[in-house]
């Protein structure tokens, strides 16, 4: 169960992802997520647990059902043996580790966020564009010091927060 909630993001349907600590065997703790129904109920049908890391810096809810969590140092134990590095994954809806989507993301990730076309924009060192399926857009790339959090406004531009100075060498203050 988990011990502290860090994050929550919501269904349409009133079930809720949760980023949360949990105790591990060596008396320390972790990040995993879990799902719970509309009644707050832990859903165990969806594979919590499955996906630990050291420090995950944070969760979004993908169209079918799925999530992206972004770590910010990468190290990551699949199950309780097999240990391989991630900075960005993504689970299917039933709580596994998409085995298919690309984990060779690198820069730390703040912000996570979803274009109105359903591309996915990854914040950071940077800001990058990425399919769904994880496959980088390389004509699509803003450089600022860090960026914490992405939305888009009613007129479908982006906007950012985080500790910069400057957005693509242009001076904008955070």
């Amino acid at each position: 169960n988990p011990r502290m909630i860090r994050q929550l993001t919501a269904y349409p349907d009133g079930r809720f992802l949760a980023l949360a600590f949990v105790d591990n065997t060596d008396g320390n703790q972790d990040h995993t997520v879990f799902r719970f129904l509309s009644n707050g109920r832990v859903d165990t049908t969806f594979q919590s647990g499955q996906a630990y890391v050291e420090y995950m810096g944070r969760l979004l809810l993908m169209s079918d059902g799925g999530a992206l969590l972004g770590a910010s140092f990468g190290s990551l134990k699949w199950g309780q043996d097999d240990k391989r590095s991630a900075w960005l994954l993504r689970l299917t809806p039933n709580g596994l580790v998409d085995e298919q989507f690309p984990t060779n993301w690198r820069g730390g990730h703040g912000g996570l966020g979803t274009f109105p076309n359903g591309d996915i924009a990854i914040g950071g060192s940077m800001i990058k564009r990425s399919s769904p399926a994880g496959r980088v857009d390389p004509r699509f790339q803003a450089m600022a010091s860090f960026v914490e959090s992405i939305a888009w406004d009613s007129q479908g531009r982006m906007l950012i927060a985080g500790a910069f100075k400057q957005v693509n060498r242009s001076p904008r203050q955070y």
